[in-house]
This record gives C-alpha cells, structure tokens and sequence, in this order.
C-alpha cells in the first residue's frame, strides 16, 4: 500500500508523499518468536531487509559472525536515499504472505551504538534507530530491497561497505575495522525473496493508475506477487518487453533530451525505483521550484508530456519509449492537500543515485504490471526464453 505511514508519524509533518510499504514478519530463525514489522518501505534498486532497532522489540536476534576473524560480528554501512543506514548483520527469518525465508541475513539499523571509521563509511546522515527520530528520518519503520540481486554487494567490490565489529572487556563495540574484500556471499545481508523455498525467480509489482492532477488523498493498494511463472497467478506477460539489468548494479539506461532549446539525447545510467518518490532526472529546461521542502523537485508553468527510450544494459532488449507527466510540484500540494500519492512529480536525482542518473521513480509504477527476474531465472517470453536478471514491463 501506499498510505501516510507509520502511527508514529501519520499525519504529521514526517508523514511521507510516495511512499510503498509492506509488512514483514521477522522471526528469530527456527522459532515461532516473531514480530510484525509494518511500513517496511519497498525498493527495487536495493537489497536486503533492513529494519530500525526500535521495531524488533520482543526478539533477540543472533549477530552474523565475521567469517574472516574470529569472535567478531559483522556491521554493515548502506546508502539509502534517507541517509546512511549503519547497523550490524543478524540472522532472522523473514515471512511475508504466506512465503518464509529461512535464516537470511539482515541489518538492524542503529545497533550497535559504536560507529564506523568516518572515512570508509561516508555519512549521508546517519538514520537513527529510536522510535521518535529513526522513523522521522526513514519515514518507514524499514526497507526491503527486492532488485534483482540475491546479496547486496556480490560482484560490486563491497567498497567501505562491510565492517568488523569486536566487543571489548566491559561491553562497548568497536566497530572501526573496514572489511577490506567483501564477505562471503553467505554472510551479506540478503533479498529474502531468492531464499524462500518456491517462487524466488522473481517479483511482479502491480499498482493501479493515480491521477496525474490530483493524485490520491486515501492512497492506493496493489500486489507484490512472488515468482514468475511459478504459480497459477503469476505468468509472465509474454507481450512484455525485457530490459537487462546490470549483474553487478542491476542498472538500465535511459536516453532523455533535455526541454532546454537546442538539446540533444543523452544516455543516463538508470534504475526502476519503488522507493523514488519521484521521476529523478536532470533537465536545466523546466523551472525548479522555489518553495522551502520542495527545491528538488521541478515546477512547470504546465503539466509537461515527456518522453524517454529505455534499453537493457549491455543493449540487451529494447529500447522501449516511455510516456511520462511531470507537474508543477507546488501547485500538486496546494491544491491537493490532503493527497499522499502523486504519479506527476519529477526532480533531481538524490546524491546516492550519483550524478548521471535517471531513475524511474514510483510515479513510473502506477498504471503498470512491471516484471522483475532474479539472477538465474529462466522465463519463457514471447520469442524464446528469457534469462534474468530483467526487468519487464
């Protein structure tokens, strides 16, 4: 669902626009000792579930050890659009609707207290992992990443990603060590999708479609179905176009042409984003906005009707051409005030993105069935057989 967020910040001020939540059951591993754990935000260009401090109350859950040194625990430092999640590797089950994945390891944000070397974990603004701030800061009591990736760093180098953590005599962690190679694939914080037992080959994210002008005041609901072609309810749409996703960074590329006079096409590196409140572009031809919250975000006099080519990485599929509206974002919230879910919003890409980037954002999903295999998934497409990792829409 799309809605205004957890309790502790629903109607107020941190309540988030555009934000996709799921709830997940957390369990410690082989028990029945589980928590609930609502508002979990979806993105589908990270991995893992990571979850606040603050929402595991009533489980204790067993640190990931680092293989590499022993009686030491692993840490993890993660870029998310929110912040820097800093925060130790546990292991967990994790049941959504009905699939359970057993022993995936996952991160808690904010434990342990003891911070990493500033220099090999950049802060994008530590998110906290307390009730009152973490949720304010995240606008979700979690994220799970479902792109298409089985680890979150395998085959990306783990730069200043992975820490070592040792407890001293009196109980204080220190956790200033960088794990210089990544660790074992066993050992990263996993997408628990590719763990359950059957349908694991894939996601497929259906949303309805949202008023470009108005958007939605109660917000929308729609389905994560796991496994493609698996089940009776989740076939592939062989009149769907597969994209291929970078094995390593699970990117796309777009190709954009500017509004400003005299522009040519440009080839960005691009993601399909759940957790992109917006359509993250550069385009020095629409006016930025000017009020305070919103100088990001792009304020045409009108709505615009843009358009853009998306291929698979590598040029394997495609390019697809997409048709997309980017409104005045001001005149969105004034006028719809009471509207949490807008699908015309467009900016600039967030820093984590990096700065050639176009990331379709989750305006891009309402109004779509959007397909997307996992790394080792064999789908039967319209001319043959399709190999993962793909997105497909």
């Amino acid at each position: 669902m799309v809605d205004s967020g957890p309790a502790s910040i629903a109607q107020t001020r941190y309540s988030p626009d555009n934000y996709l939540y799921v709830s997940v059951n957390v369990c410690q591993p082989g028990t029945t000792t589980c928590v609930t754990v609502d508002h979990v935000q979806v993105s589908t260009a990270t991995v893992g579930l990571r979850v606040l401090q603050s929402a595991l109350t009533g489980i204790t859950l067993t640190p990931e050890p680092d293989p590499a040194t022993s009686g030491n625990t692993l840490a993890e430092c993660y870029q998310l659009q929110q912040g820097t999640a800093w925060g130790g590797v546990a292991t967990a089950d994790v049941q959504i609707s009905g699939e359970t994945a057993a022993s995936v390891p996952i991160q808690i944000i904010a434990t342990p207290a003891a911070t990493p070397n500033a220099t090999t974990c950049p802060s994008n603004g530590f998110i906290r992992g307390d009730i009152a701030q973490g949720v304010q800061q995240l606008g979700a009591n979690g994220v799970i990443g479902l792109a298409p990736l089985a680890q979150d760093c395998t085959g990306q180098g783990c730069t200043n990603q992975y820490f070592t953590c040792h407890t001293n005599p009196g109980g204080s962690v220190n956790c200033q060590s960088n794990v210089a190679a990544a660790p074992p694939a066993t050992a990263q914080v996993a997408n628990p999708v590719t763990m359950f037992a059957t349908d694991k080959n894939g996601v497929i994210i259906t949303l309805p479609a949202v008023d470009p002008a108005a958007g939605a005041a109660s917000g929308v609901q729609g389905t994560i179905t796991f496994g493609i072609g698996t089940q009776s309810n989740n076939a592939y749409n062989v009149a769907a176009t597969a994209l291929a996703s970078d094995p390593a960074t699970t990117a796309v590329s777009t190709s954009y042409t500017s509004q400003k006079a005299g522009s040519s096409a440009v080839s960005y590196t691009s993601w399909f984003d759940t957790a992109g409140v917006a359509y993250f572009f550069t385009d020095s031809g629409i006016p930025m906005c000017t009020s305070s919250g919103l100088t990001t975000f792009y304020c045409p006099t009108q709505p615009l009707t843009l358009q853009a080519n998306v291929g698979g990485a590598g040029g394997v599929g495609g390019p697809v051409t997409v048709n997309f509206t980017v409104a005045n974002a001001e005149t969105l919230n004034s006028a719809n005030p009471n509207s949490i879910v807008f699908s015309s919003l467009g900016a600039t890409p967030p820093a984590v993105y990096g700065a050639n980037a176009f990331v379709w954002g989750l305006p891009f999903f309402f109004g779509r069935t959007v397909f997307i295999a996992y790394p080792g998934a064999t789908i039967t497409g319209n001319a043959g057989p399709l190999n993962g990792p793909f997105y497909a829409f």
